[in-house]
């Protein structure tokens, strides 16, 4: 935690112990919930990639 004036500046993780707390099982919901989420985005993002090379692929051989 940071002090800006007089504000206190709270990480990520800092808020997550203080709403989720340490080792709970809300906590674990929501990080099982997270990894999920990156996982699935991370899918798309390489489905779309995969995609993308097919077309140029494709566009570079009817020319």
């Amino acid at each position: 935690m940071r002090q800006l004036g007089e504000m206190k500046i709270y990480t990520h993780e800092e808020m997550l112990d203080r709403v989720l707390g340490i080792d709970t099982p809300a906590r674990q919901r929501y990080e099982a919930a997270a990894k999920a989420l990156y996982k699935k985005m991370a899918a798309k993002e390489a489905r779309i990639a995969k995609r993308l090379k097919k077309n140029i692929a494709e566009n570079l051989q009817g020319e």
